[in-house]
């Protein structure tokens, strides 16, 4: 199979559900720093505070669902965002891994 073929197959079912691919100056809501929250349009000091402390989120959708922003707030945010895998919580950082197996 041709490369164009098999980026063809990785991108459409984004395409085909309405998902746009994340551009590269989108930021991760359960990964970017505060200090980058804190500038993206309609976002206030306050806003970035209670998006970062209401980590991890599974969809844009939960900054509404979990009334983080309003509806106004939201649209302006949503093309600025994705969500990305959860990363591991300040309070598990200290935590050593646990072995596997014997």
């Amino acid at each position: 199979m041709g490369a164009t073929f098999r980026l063809a197959l990785l991108v459409l079912p984004f395409v085909l559900n309405g998902c746009p691919l994340p551009s590269s100056q989108a930021l991760d809501l359960n990964s970017a720093p505060l200090d980058r929250v804190e500038k993206l349009n309609g976002v206030s000091a306050a806003d970035a505070a209670r998006i970062v402390a209401g980590r991890p989120y599974a969809s844009k959708e939960d900054l509404l669902s979990r009334k983080v922003v309003s509806r106004d707030q939201y649209d302006v945010i949503a093309p600025q965002v994705y969500v990305g895998p959860p990363g591991i919580p300040d309070y598990l950082r200290s935590v050593p891994p646990v072995p596997e197996g014997p």
